[in-house]
């Protein structure tokens, strides 16, 4: 029986039309300043990111330190000057606003995406810097602390399945056991991570209904007759997806290996190899092109023209969703838990527990914080844990490698004794909150699509109901 809510104005508008509608803009004259301040200034997490030939020297020296070394991760070479010009601009900015902006929820929308740069800006200059105590203050102030029941609940997730892997396979015993030794026994509940399975099949008929967003995602794709997916057949398929959302973006070889969409380059990027089953396929275009991309697409089409870049503190729900999509593209939760193509692809729901785990641990959620070295060992033991389980073959390089890459990217902006960049905890505590929202508001992960806010934050849909982008609901 198909779900009421699916006749709301918003599902109509959104769902079945890929993309939407231009609509009349509110927020032109803000925007349109707004634009030329920020334009060229990458994304946060590219800013944080020493050069790479030093970022080369310095594990160079930890791997010749026998591991135990840590690493000063903090930007080099950063152009000062041009943030705190932008820096004053975008003050200046903040004040006509606050000052000329008559409507309440535009002038809000506005303040708050501002200050929150600003508070990025502040975070990337005290790592230039080396000033520690600001560097964590602004990580605090845009994504809080992570959240100790999830960080409980992944701790107990990967001891279970450890436990659970050795006692099916006794050829597990030595890398599982160095595992338990390594990976906190806290009070934890791994059941918090997973949505109901009544929950995920009725997100996932939302998705798949005849002429819905899966539908009109994939639409005019032509699908290999083969189990997987490799750049040779996935590069075509890319791009018709890339072009059924209205964008034009060219696909580029991802330096980092990485899927990704760029808003400041104006560019999506893939890896320059993989070898994907095709529910994992599916699922990566939903999160960065049929998600992340789409969402921009319809903010720029939106009466709120910054939702074409996003509201204050949209990653949670927003990278939580694309998660989600990614996961209904199976046919149960286990099947995306269970991906034997889980590395190195980045986007395995073990990458995502583990990655958290280390930016908790950094943050001393387990007694004290943990330094690089001390995490290098403990994301070493996981990798070799999981690929020992879904019977790949071990390259000590290749470990080692991941695990730098890992624990590099979580602790980007530090010297490695202490801290994180606490960007990635938005994955796994943003899809726990999605899937809490779908429990009574099934049909409210399908009104992301309207641009870039938090589908779980009240304050995020309460504007944009005033402002009639989202409808009103009970």
């Amino acid at each position: 029986m198909p779900i009421p809510l699916l006749q709301s104005p918003c599902y109509s508008a959104y769902m079945h039309h890929i993309p939407i509608m231009e609509s009349e803009s509110l927020d032109e004259m803000w925007y349109g300043q707004l634009q030329p301040i920020i334009k060229g200034i990458p994304e946060t997490f590219t800013l944080l990111e020493p050069e790479q030939d030093y970022v080369r020297r310095e594990q160079t020296k930890f791997f010749a330190s026998d591991c135990t070394r840590n690493p000063d991760l903090c930007p080099q070479r950063l152009d000062e000057a041009f943030l705190g010009q932008t820096r004053e601009r975008l003050q200046m900015l903040l004040s006509d606003i606050q000052t000329q902006e008559t409507n309440i929820f535009i002038r809000e929308a506005y303040e708050r995406h501002i200050t929150e740069r600003l508070l990025n800006i502040d975070m990337v200059l005290a790592a230039a810097k080396n000033d520690h105590p600001q560097f964590v203050d602004a990580n605090i102030a845009l994504y809080g602390l992570p959240s100790r029941e999830i960080f409980g609940a992944a701790c107990d997730w990967i001891r279970q399945d450890v436990t659970e892997a050795m006692a099916a396979n006794s050829r597990l015993l030595e890398a599982g056991n160095n595992v338990l030794e390594l990976v906190p026994s806290t009070a934890g509940n791994a059941a918090v991570l997973m949505p109901d399975k009544t929950v995920f099949n009725k997100v996932r008929e939302l998705h798949g209904l005849p002429g819905g967003y899966i539908d009109q995602l994939f639409q005019d794709v032509i699908w290999p007759n083969t189990s997987v997916i490799t750049p040779e057949t996935g590069a075509a398929i890319t791009r018709q997806v890339i072009k059924n959302v209205g964008s034009r973006f060219p696909v580029y070889e991802a330096p980092n290996g990485l899927w990704s969409v760029s808003q400041s380059r104006a560019t999506v990027t893939a890896p320059s190899s993989y070898n994907l089953s095709v529910p994992a396929f599916r699922g990566i275009l939903a999160h960065e092109i049929g998600s992340h991309l789409l969402e921009s697409v319809n903010g720029a089409r939106s009466p709120l023209r910054l939702l074409e870049i996003g509201l204050d503190r949209y990653e949670y729900g927003n990278e939580g969703r694309a998660v989600l999509r990614e996961q209904i593209m199976f046919e149960n939760p286990r099947d995306y838990n269970n991906q034997p193509d889980w590395y190195p692809t980045k986007a395995s729901w073990e990458y995502r527990l583990t990655i958290h785990l280390v930016i908790s641990l950094a943050y001393e959620l387990g007694g004290q914080a943990y330094s690089f070295a001390r995490l290098f060992q403990l994301v070493k033991v996981l990798f070799t844990f999981w690929t020992l389980k879904y019977q790949q073959d071990i390259n000590r390089d290749t470990i080692n490698n991941g695990a730098w890459s890992m624990v590099a990217r979580a602790l980007k902006g530090t010297d490695g004794t202490a801290g994180a960049y606490m960007k990635d905890i938005v994955y796994l505590e943003g899809n726990v909150r999605c899937w809490q929202l779908a429990k009574t508001n099934p049909e409210r992960i399908l009104y992301g699509d309207a641009g870039k806010f938090d589908i779980t934050n009240h304050r995020h849909v309460m504007m944009l109901t005033e402002l009639g982008i989202l409808p009103q609901t009970n």
